[in-house]
């Protein structure tokens, strides 16, 4: 039996977790922001069940961010 306390899917849905929590668009990982979680009463909650992800302005974290790029600048070399 799946727990809510265990379900990231869960808290990235409900009212609260929407304003404390991101997930990336391509490896649907989920974190918490961390400029919000400074300043809120739960961060020991929050940092127990989940780590900090950092988001550029697209909605992707930084490992895919960089698989992005490296993709990107293969394409350019194969294309030239």
């Amino acid at each position: 039996m799946k727990r809510q306390d265990n379900d990231p899917e869960f808290h990235l849905h409900s009212r609260h977790g929407q304003k404390y929590l991101c997930q990336c668009i391509r490896c649907q990982k989920v974190g918490y922001r961390l400029e919000v979680v400074q300043r809120h009463a739960s961060r020991q909650y929050i940092k127990k069940r989940f780590s900090p992800l950092v988001l550029n302005s697209a909605g992707l974290c930084e490992i895919c961010q960089e698989i992005a790029i490296s993709s990107i600048a293969s394409r350019e070399v194969s294309d030239a």
